[in-house]
C-alpha cells in the first residue's frame, strides 16, 4: 500500500485525513503536516499510529496531498522541492493553481482534485485532472484512495471549472436556495418553527434525490409526475418560470467563472 503526505490538515485536508482512513488507510500508512501543532497533536490522538512531522517529512511519502490555499501553495513546493523528484506524486487541491503550475517547479506526476465538503459523509463527486506523467497504476491508487469519497469523476483539467461549481462549489450554493424557500414559507406560518420547516425541507429534498437515483426519472419527469394539469404544482412552476430562474443561473455561473478567472490569473502570475 501507498505511504501518504498530507500537508495542510485545514478544512479539506483533515476531511481527507478522515476518509483515507475510513476507507481502509491505515494510520500509519499517512504522514501529517501543519503549521498548527495544537490540531496536528488532536489528529494524532484521534488515529493512533498516525505519523506526523515537517512538511519536508510528509513530502518524502509515495503521494503527497498538498492541501494549502492557492497563495500558499508555491512556498510550501519549494520548502518540499529536497525531498521530491521526478518520480514522485503530487496530489494539488488549490483550485487556481494549474497542473502546468506545479510541472513548472517541479516535472513530476500531479494529479488536480476538487474535493467537495459532502465526502464528509461518503457522497458528492470529486473532480480529478491528471498529467501525463500518470500511470494506470497511479490512476487505480488514487481511485482506491477515494473510494470512500464517494463518486470520483475524471475530466480533462479546462473542464474542471464548470464542473466545479456544481459538485464543489454546489453543497453551499443548493443550501443557500434551500435556506431562501425556508425564510418564504416561515412568512405563512405562526405555528411552525424554523427547525420543523427545514427538517421538512431536507428530507423532502432528499427524497427526491433518492426518487432519481431509484427510478433514473429526470428532473423534469418528476416535475410532470407532481405538477398535474392545472395544479397547484404546475402554478409553482409556473411562478418560478416567469422569475426567469433559468438566467438567474446563467448569471451565477457567469460570475463565479469570471471570478475564478480572475483568481486563476493572479496565480499563475505568481509562477
Amino acid at each position: 500500500m501507498k505511504s501518504i503526505g498530507i500537508i495542510g490538515l485545514g478544512s479539506m485536508g483533515g476531511m481527507m485525513l478522515d476518509r483515507f482512513i475510513a476507507g481502509g488507510t491505515p494510520a500509519g500508512n499517512i504522514c501529517a503536516a501543519t503549521h498548527n501543532p495544537q490540531k496536528l497533536a488532536q489528529f494524532a490522538a484521534r488515529y493512533p499510529g498516525l505519523k506526523t512531522g515537517s512538511n519536508l517529512e510528509a513530502a518524502k511519502s509515495d503521494i503527497v496531498f498538498i492541501c494549502v490555499e492557492p497563495g500558499q501553495f508555491k512556498d510550501v513546493l519549494l520548502e518540499i522541492l529536497p525531498a521530491l523528484s521526478e518520480s514522485s506524486h503530487i496530489g494539488n487541491i488549490a483550485s487556481t493553481v494549474t497542473i502546468a503550475n506545479v510541472e513548472s517547479l517541479i516535472p513530476c506526476k500531479v494529479t488536480k482534485l476538487v474535493p467537495t465538503i459532502t465526502s464528509k459523509v461518503g457522497r458528492g463527486v470529486t473532480l480529478v485532472s491528471y498529467n501525463d506523467k500518470i500511470t494506470p497504476q497511479d490512476k487505480q491508487d488514487i481511485s482506491g484512495l477515494f473510494a470512500a469519497f464517494g463518486q470520483l469523476q475524471e475530466l480533462p483539467e479546462g473542464d474542471l471549472a464548470y464542473a466545479t461549481e456544481l459538485t464543489s462549489c454546489g453543497p453551499g450554493l443548493y443550501a443557500y436556495i434551500l435556506g431562501q424557500i425556508a425564510a418564504a414559507a416561515q412568512k405563512y406560518t405562526d405555528t411552525v418553527g424554523e427547525a420543523e420547516i427545514r427538517r421538512w425541507l431536507m428530507e423532502t429534498f432528499a427524497g427526491t434525490i433518492a426518487l432519481a437515483e431509484a427510478t433514473n426519472m429526470t428532473f423534469d419527469e418528476i416535475v410532470s409526475g407532481v405538477a398535474t394539469r392545472g395544479g397547484i404544482t404546475e402554478e409553482g412552476v409556473r411562478a418560478m418560470a416567469d422569475m426567469d430562474l433559468n438566467a438567474v443561473f446563467d448569471a451565477m455561473f457567469r460570475r463565479t467563472l469570471e471570478k475564478r478567472a480572475r483568481n486563476e490569473e493572479k496565480t499563475n502570475s505568481m509562477y
